[in-house]
C-alpha cells in the first residue's frame, strides 16, 4: 500500500492513520471534535503514535451507548457512583475494557487513581503496550 510517510517504520504503520480531529472543548458535558484542515486546504491526517493517542482520546470522551450505531464504543461512565474503594476498581475495569477494545493495544500498566479527587481528574496516567 501507498505510504504517506516514506520514513515511517513498520511499527508506526501498524498504528495506522486516520482523519485528524481537533478537540473543540466540552459542550454539554462531553468533548466535541472538528475536522482538522491541512495547510493545503485538504482534510489533515494523523498517523502512527499520534493516531492511537487520538483514538484513545475520542474513546475516553465518548460515553458508551452515545453512538446509536456503535453501542459498544466508548467509556463506561462512572459518574454518580459512590466514592468507595470499589470506585477505583470499577474505574480501572472501565478503563481496561475501553483501552483493550482497540485491537492495537495489547496491555496496560501503571494505572493509578485517587478516590478523593476522582471527580476532578483531568489526567489519568496509563502506560499501554501496542501489538507488534
Amino acid at each position: 500500500p501507498y505510504s504517506m510517510n516514506r520514513n515511517a517504520n513498520v511499527y508506526e504503520e501498524t498504528l495506522g492513520r486516520d482523519i485528524k480531529l481537533n478537540k473543540m472543548g466540552s459542550g454539554s458535558g462531553g468533548a466535541t471534535f472538528s475536522f482538522a484542515i491541512s495547510p493545503t486546504g485538504d482534510l489533515d491526517v494523523v498517523q502512527g503514535r499520534k493516531n492511537i493517542e487520538q483514538a484513545i482520546e475520542i474513546k475516553l470522551n465518548t460515553t458508551r451507548g452515545e453512538l446509536p450505531l456503535h453501542q459498544g464504543f466508548g467509556f463506561v461512565p462512572i459518574i454518580g457512583a459512590k466514592g468507595t474503594r470499589n470506585l477505583n476498581f470499577n474505574l480501572y475495569l472501565s478503563l481496561n475494557d475501553t483501552m483493550l477494545s482497540d485491537g492495537r493495544i495489547e496491555d496496560q500498566t501503571n494505572v493509578s487513581f485517587d478516590a478523593n479527587i476522582i471527580a476532578s481528574i483531568p489526567y489519568v496516567p496509563v502506560t499501554f503496550t501496542t501489538k507488534g
